[in-house]
């Protein structure tokens, strides 16, 4: 699920913007939709599924999902720390594929962000 936009998720991007103008000039850790969650809420309750189903288990995995949801797991799966979220775009039916290092006991990145 991606961020919960509380009272702006059946409003328009504009809509937010206009009511808060500063929104790009603040570091994403200081942003918090009102009767919604901060981006790091977010993070944190995507990196809770990432410990929780993917760190414990040996199997593959298929997940499709909104843009900052993938971000966060390549987050936590590559060990990069939330003040560098906005380091990955992510394109709307883009595919990124990471990749287990057994020998490495890591993650790594085949591809990010590829487009089909």
């Amino acid at each position: 699920e991606e961020i919960d936009a509380g009272l702006y998720a059946s409003r328009s991007w504009e809509d937010f913007l206009n009511d808060f103008p500063d929104f790009s000039n603040k570091p994403l850790s200081d942003i918090h939709f009102p009767n919604g969650e901060s981006y790091f809420s977010m993070f944190n309750r995507v990196k809770n599924f990432v410990e929780d189903i993917i760190l414990n288990s040996g199997d593959n995995f298929l997940i499709v999902a909104h843009g900052g949801s993938i971000a966060s797991i390549l987050h936590v799966l590559l060990d990069i720390p939330f003040d560098r979220f906005s380091c990955f775009k992510i394109d709307n039916f883009s595919i990124s594929l990471i990749k287990k290092d057994i020998r490495q006991d890591s993650w790594m990145s085949e591809y990010v962000n590829r487009n089909i």
